[in-house]
């Protein structure tokens, strides 16, 4: 779970500590939050660490590392919808009739 999702957790119990009566529990209350919030983000923390140790490890060990993934570009359009579309001599797409001279039998 990350830092935002935990958070979310927190706001959707909607404790609101102005209400509660005694200071000494409101306050309590408050100290919870936070420190389950700096654990979540410790975790985290801990988490990607754990990771890049593991990465480092299998590469000690002769095995290959994570890949590098590149984003996607953004693909020009390499259609040829409209060289087809703009040909001369062929409508519709159609090759014309070949004209066959037979009176050279």
């Amino acid at each position: 779970m990350n830092n935002e999702t935990v958070t979310k957790r927190l706001e959707k119990l909607n404790i609101r500590t102005d209400m509660i009566s005694d200071d000494k529990l409101s306050n309590d209350v408050v100290t919870l939050y936070n420190l389950v919030e700096e654990l979540c983000e410790e975790n985290e923390q801990l988490k990607t660490e754990n990771q890049k140790l593991r990465d480092e490890n299998a590469k000690l060990q002769g095995e290959q590392g994570k890949p590098k993934i590149l984003p996607k570009k953004k693909s020009k359009n390499i259609s040829s919808e409209n060289d087809r579309k703009d040909q001369e001599g062929h409508p519709d797409g159609k090759k014309s009739a070949t004209n066959i001279r037979r009176d050279t039998l």
